[in-house]
């Protein structure tokens, strides 16, 4: 893979950061193969940060509009990459500056916390949204199948053969308890003759 593809460009940086804070704040992302630091003007600097591995350049791409120093950075990807004189910063440059400066390991992490917590919320929102859907569809299923058995119901009570059939019955169980009432009727009377003898 070619330096282009492993390099982001940083702009809008403070005239008062230096190399060594760009270093401290993308060594979290990967490791770094070189830094360009260019000043674009008296109240800006730009940079090339080459890194080794590619996925320290997508890690370094999600710090985009991070914090390093006093100022918010765009992270991109270079449109072409060109040579940049160096200008190597130094703390003491970043000393008579008035200091002011923010602690970019924070920055960086908080930055990177931040973007984790957004896509993870943007993962249970769908989760979320997938399962009311489920429960939604499940709940539908049912009322479908209720309403379903309600009708067959409806239509078993209403059918000409489920009357007949239970006219029948009623019939039967009226023609047994009579049955069973004289049959205990009779024995009651044996047992009251037999015991007058």
């Amino acid at each position: 893979m070619d330096d282009h593809n492993l390099t982001v460009q940083v702009l809008n940086i403070s005239p008062a950061t230096t190399r060594e804070d760009l270093t401290m704040f993308f060594s979290y992302c990967g490791t770094i193969d070189k830094i360009q630091l260019k000043k674009d003007n008296d109240s800006s600097q730009s940079a090339f940060v080459t890194f080794r591995q590619p996925y320290a350049v997508r890690t370094s791409l999600l710090l985009n509009d991070a914090l390093i120093g006093d100022r918010h950075v765009k992270i991109i990807r270079p449109p072409k990459l060109t040579n940049i004189p160096v200008i190597f910063g130094s703390s003491k440059d970043h000393e008579r500056s008035g200091g002011g400066f923010i602690p970019t390991c924070q920055s960086a992490l908080q930055t990177v916390t931040l973007r984790g917590q957004e896509t993870l919320n943007k993962a249970k929102e769908t989760a979320r949204y997938t399962g009311k859907t489920v429960v939604n569809q499940a709940n539908s299923a049912i009322l479908a199948v209720e309403q379903r058995a309600g009708g067959i119901g409806s239509a078993i009570m209403s059918s000409n053969c489920f009357s007949n059939g239970t006219l029948w019955l009623s019939g039967m169980l009226d023609r047994a308890s009579k049955s069973v009432a004289e049959l205990g009727g009779s024995k009651a009377q044996n047992s009251n003759f037999s015991k007058k003898k």
